[in-house]
């Protein structure tokens, strides 16, 4: 595409070194399993660069790999870059001009009835997903050899209009790295410059993504990040005026629709996950810090919480009524096709929004959060755990469960509750933490591995919250905790977080051990 990006040598270096010895890429930045996708793609995109030894490994790599070959429309997409072979699968360009609300019709139908109406997902896919689909129709009609007739003409146009129409203040589309790296794409097709305004806005964006070592993230979750910072901040007691910035920018995040995405330049698409992390923040610290206009700002998010609830019980992340999911996993893109369209209900999010239901002490709620812990009931797996989409996985969707039923009041004795802190305690590891492999966003069931302080921190927190005090059990944890921290107070990082595929998120190392180690320190008024 000819396009000059600031740090594109740093992005090349740092995809070569992390190439496996085998000549295959992971699906995660340290070395782990070959992953088809990514090895297709990485070495396809560094052709020109790479050494060939480098890339021969690769090749034969690709050659004699023997697993699911399958492609998600988005890889297709950036293929297309370069191979003019791929063909690029895309929904149809008429769906764009259904209107939306006989679209959330569909996905009303979808929920209630999912065997009858599982293409509705189609016709109403997820918010992210609504997103980043014009791009993609656009480039995929655009590559296609085929004369295009005048309805497709005017269709297109439509899309490229939007485009142009949804790009935000700070240069991307849905502040995200690969709704933008499409768009940037589909502009060039439509025959836009590479100096064109929009295309250098979203390629400073991109640059802003990405670090001095040449990684480029996904995105920068402000919103959830500076609510956890402010929980940990109050668990453990740091002065109130350190706080009054963190709590300052929330205020300022809040989206006219009452809720909040996860930076705040997304205004238009809020999130429930989003929502009910900030919304419980400024509660947490409402007796220690007033703002004006705080009061205001949690009334807000929890009427916008209320008015999301799914038909089901549960809550999504971004939609209501969009879609349904059996009890588990949602089926991973290469088993099964449309995991990143649905937006069903899942257990974490649901658990944060019963979290700041019940610390905000919603009487009225009591329909709602009976309504929802019946949908967790018939979610958690026989083992006694649950799966959550946006951690990993299991551990992370038991753990914020039974924190939200902690904080509801729900009765500690009772035999479900009773079977999700079990397990916790039965997958404790003999160096007294506990983890879970990345490869577990993927599995019926959980695959446990080596201990992280992300997941350890989880289950202290979630334990102690439920009244466990074995010390066998949370002394063991604790001392895993501090044996892990270093010499500047940090603790080292593992892929622990979540959002389609597994991800690491640099402040979740600091905030959950911070948090675990202050609600200790406060039962042992030490």
């Amino acid at each position: 595409m000819g396009i000059q990006y600031k740090k594109k040598n740093a992005v090349i270096k740092w995809i070569i070194e992390h190439q496996n010895e085998d000549g295959s890429w992971g699906a995660i930045a340290e070395r782990s399993k070959g992953n088809y996708r990514n090895t297709l793609i990485s070495s396809e995109a560094l052709k020109m660069y790479m050494s060939s030894k480098h890339l021969e490994k690769a090749e034969n790599w690709i050659k004699t790999y023997q697993g699911n070959k399958w492609l998600d429309p988005y890889t297709q997409m950036f293929l297309s870059i370069k191979r003019k072979d791929i063909e690029i699968f895309s929904p149809p360009l008429f769906i764009n001009s259904v209107p939306l609300k006989i679209c959330k019709s569909f996905g009303k139908l979808h929920v209630n009835f999912p065997s009858i109406f599982s293409w509705s997902i189609f016709l109403y896919p997820s918010g992210w997903t609504r997103n980043a689909l014009p791009p993609l129709q656009i480039i995929a009609n655009l590559k296609k050899k085929s004369r295009l007739g005048f309805i497709k003409k005017y269709l297109l146009k439509r899309l490229e209009d939007r485009l142009l129409k949804t790009q935000l203040k700070n240069g991307s589309w849905f502040d995200t790295a690969l709704p933008t790296m499409g768009t940037i794409y589909a502009l060039h097709e439509l025959g836009y410059r590479n100096n064109d305004v929009r295309i250098v806005k979203a390629l400073k964006f991109l640059d802003e993504l990405t670090d001095t070592n040449g990684h480029l993230n996904r995105f920068r979750l402000t919103v959830w990040d500076t609510s956890l910072a402010i929980m940990a901040f109050r668990e453990s007691d740091i002065s109130d005026s350190d706080i009054k910035n963190c709590v300052k920018f929330i205020l300022r995040a809040q989206t006219k629709k009452g809720g909040w995405a996860f930076g705040m330049y997304n205004q238009n698409l809020p999130d429930n996950d989003d929502t009910a992390l900030a919304t419980l923040a400024l509660r947490k610290i409402s007796g220690n810090v007033q703002i004006k206009g705080m009061e205001g700002a949690i009334l807000r998010g929890i009427k916008y919480l209320l008015t999301m609830q799914n038909d089901d019980g549960g809550w999504g992340a971004f939609d209501k009524n969009q879609s349904y999911k059996k009890p588990g996993r949602i089926p991973p893109y290469h088993e099964e096709y449309g995991h990143e369209l649905k937006d069903p209900s899942t257990a974490d999010v649901t658990a944060h929004v019963l979290q700041t239901l019940g610390e905000n002490k919603v009487y009225n709620s009591e329909k709602i959060i009976k309504k929802a812990t019946r949908w967790l009931k018939r979610d958690q797996l026989s083992f006694g755990g649950w799966w959550g989409r946006w951690g990993l996985c299991y551990i992370y969707g038991t753990t914020q469960v039974l924190s939200s039923l902690s904080t509801i009041g729900e009765d500690m004795n009772k035999s479900y509750v009773k079977n999700a802190i079990d397990w916790l305690i039965d997958i404790q590891n003999d160096d007294g933490g506990w983890g879970e492999h990345y490869s577990s966003y993927y599995s019926e069931k959980p695959i446990i591995a080596e201990s992280t302080v992300e997941q350890t921190s989880w289950v202290l927190i979630s334990l102690m919250e439920c009244g466990i005090d074995d010390p066998k059990i949370i002394e063991k944890g604790m001392a895993f905790l501090l044996e892990k921290q270093k010499g500047d107070g940090s603790f080292p990082k593992a892929y622990t977080a979540a959002a389609i595929d597994p991800g690491r998120y640099d402040l979740y190392s600091l905030v959950f051990p911070l948090i675990a180690l202050s609600k200790y320190k406060k039962r042992c008024k030490i």
